[in-house]
């Protein structure tokens, strides 16, 4: 099943369990990936002020996230609007590999300087 097919929601949220994922790439990786699934994003205050978590999986059901000061959106230049992305949306991100995480027994893999392209 690839993540297109998956429907997402929060009475899923522990089907992410029903998977191995694994740790991706090398630590410095600079990496694009397509077909991302949108499995989870939560805001914060910390000391840094307002940051974000997005999490998501790839086809592959590999789960990538990425802390950031940034909330997830497209800009429509067209109609100038802005789209945020919700739970289940599909995107592509451009990152660098930072370390690696084991999080409530799933392997995870987490980038930094990310962008959606």
């Amino acid at each position: 099943m690839s993540c297109e097919e998956f429907d997402y929601d929060e009475e899923n949220k522990n089907k992410e369990n029903r998977f191995e994922s694994k740790y991706q790439f090398n630590i410095k990786d600079k990496i694009v990936l397509n077909n991302l699934r949108v499995i989870d994003k939560h805001q914060f205050n910390n000391e840094f002020g307002l940051s974000y978590c997005h999490k998501f999986i790839d086809d592959n059901w590999n789960v990538y996230f990425w802390f950031t000061k940034k909330a997830l959106y497209k800009l429509d230049n067209e109609n100038y609007d802005c789209h945020f992305y919700n739970i289940g949306d599909v995107i592509s991100l451009m990152g660098t590999v930072i370390d690696y995480d084991w999080f409530e027994g799933i392997e995870q893999t987490r980038l930094k300087l990310c962008k959606i392209v």
